[in-house]
């Protein structure tokens, strides 16, 4: 169903991730709710950039909550990249497999490329190169490497917005081009990984698309 041009379940994206434990060479403030980094320009962007950074002992964490100790030498960053979507990478029907209901299960084919890696890797430099800046020697001492697609659990895609039919499978407003009283209202929508908050996007184009409808119901 509304699967013409043959995109239903291609370009699917999810977001690389990746734990790192950073020393500084002075005591900073450990933020509660933590600091967050956004994304650099795209034009200037390797499309990966730390997603925010914590304290990572929980001890500590918990004694800054209660205004006990508020500085640290030691701190956890969390990083969500961004992957370039490929028409490769999908999910679909299986042949064999079943689901506890008897119907196809879902097969799913996604993989971080070489470039996807070499951006976490420079995130990585960006970051240090961020807190040299701001007059702090910081090295990474430990990476938790979970680079795995699914880890982040923000799947996006197979479902992507275009205003053509031939490059998208829903129009601006959640419709599918061929059944446009059909709407698709959640990630998949995304033609590549939000820049942050999935969620928040998801809702926000939910409600978007149910305004549109409503209006569109009134003028029948």
């Amino acid at each position: 169903m509304g699967n013409g041009a043959g995109l239903l379940g291609r370009y699917l994206h999810d977001y690389p991730r990746e734990w790192w434990a950073v020393d500084v060479d002075t005591p900073l403030t450990s933020l509660s709710p933590p600091a967050y980094l956004t994304r650099l320009p795209h034009a200037s962007s390797n499309r990966s950039l730390p997603r925010h950074g914590r304290s990572v002992r929980s001890e500590r964490s918990a004694r800054s909550r209660a205004g006990l100790d508020r500085r640290t030498t030691y701190f956890g960053v969390q990083v969500f990249g961004t992957m370039v979507p490929a028409e490769k990478y999908y999910v679909g029907p299986a042949r064999d497999d079943k689901d506890e209901f008897g119907f196809s299960a879902l097969e799913v084919h996604i993989g971080f490329d070489e470039n996807v890696l070499n951006n976490i890797a420079k995130a990585r430099e960006h970051l240090v190169q961020l807190m040299q800046d701001a007059g702090h020697r910081g090295v990474i001492r430990e990476i938790v490497h979970t680079l795995v697609p699914g880890t982040a659990k923000h799947y996006g895609g197979t479902a992507r917005m275009h205003a053509s039919p031939k490059f998208g499978v829903t129009d601006g407003f959640n419709r599918l081009h061929e059944i446009p009283n059909v709407l698709v209202v959640d990630a998949s929508c995304f033609t590549t990984g939000a820049e942050k908050n999935p969620t928040l996007t998801v809702m926000a184009l939910a409600a978007r698309s149910a305004d549109r409808l409503a209006r569109d119901l009134r003028a029948m």
